[in-house]
């Protein structure tokens, strides 16, 4: 029996395990007009919320101050006239202000202003930010008269002669006639002969000399000797030069190194006694990344 039942379960078959049955669900077709439905209802929400924004505030104005309108930073214009160069008025809408237009109307009106920043504070409130020159310079143009600029050539206005001794006189080139707020431009002049021969329109060479005396202009504002320089001279681009009064000549050479020269310059002057009077040589020529002292002679 228990021969006859082996038998039997050895010609069984071996039991197989049941697969579970996998369920496959089809994705939702993608439905574009859904899509584009949801996109035009983003949009039309955004449209609406900056049209009540540009309809609803607007610039406050009161019968006695104008536009209200906060200036800063002002110090030889007062803040009517930051305003009133601005020409916003009271009611116009915030968010279409031409902030651009608004900085190029105050620079025009007010030559003194070298930058202009616009902000706003809803619901009704306009901020001007403004930074004046502090340092002008003079200059002369081809109709003789002379003006007075920043050290980046911005216009600032027109002066007599004998004003112009007051500040520091840019000589060895001449503007044109400029206006007010306007950038200094470097004269045209005649056809010239080049250094190997060829013609060349000498106002390359004017406009060159122009941009060294901006070159030497802000670096004598980064040393703090504005004020202290009377002369800067660019006559000649290889020997660019400058006095302290009448106690220095200050001799450059090309404009290369320029912040350092300066530099090197007004460590030189802290050094040198007040009977000291002569040549400063900053130049590099003679005395590499040297200043040379020769004092005048009698």
């Amino acid at each position: 029996m228990k021969t006859n039942d082996k038998r039997k379960n050895s010609q069984r078959k071996p039991r197989q395990r049941s697969q579970q049955d996998v369920t496959y669900t089809p994705g939702k077709a993608f439905n574009r007009m859904q899509l584009l439905l949801r996109l035009v209802t983003v949009v039309a929400v955004v449209l609406a919320l900056m049209f009540c924004l540009s309809i609803f505030f607007k610039v406050a104005s009161d019968d006695e101050n104008g536009a209200k309108i906060t200036v800063s930073g002002n110090v030889r214009y007062d803040a009517w006239s930051v305003k009133e160069a601005s020409g916003i008025d009271g009611g116009e809408y915030l968010l279409s202000l031409n902030k651009g237009r608004i900085a190029k109307r105050i620079m025009t009106e007010l030559p003194y202003v070298d930058s202009v920043r616009i902000g706003i504070s809803l619901p009704d409130t306009v901020h001007i930010y403004i930074t004046e020159i502090d340092v002008v310079y003079s200059i002369e143009a081809t109709d003789g008269t002379w003006w007075l600029m920043s050290a980046s050539g911005q216009i600032a206005a027109q002066c007599q002669a004998a004003e112009a001794q007051d500040y520091t006189e840019v000589v060895g080139v001449k503007i044109n006639p400029p206006s007010l707020g306007a950038q200094a431009v470097a004269a045209e002049q005649e056809l010239a002969t080049g250094f190997e021969g060829q013609t060349v329109p000498v106002t390359v060479y004017e406009r060159e000399k122009l941009e060294a005396a901006y070159s030497i202009l802000n670096c004598l504002e980064d040393e703090g000797l504005m004020g202290k320089v009377t002369q800067v001279d660019v006559s000649n681009l290889y020997d660019l030069q400058m006095w302290h009064g009448t106690r220095f000549q200050m001799l450059l050479g090309d404009a290369g190194k320029m912040s350092v020269k300066v530099n090197a310059l007004a460590q030189a002057l802290d050094q040198l006694n007040e009977y000291n009077r002569g040549v400063l040589d900053a130049s590099f020529t003679h005395w590499p990344d040297e200043v040379g002292f020769s004092a005048f002679s009698g």
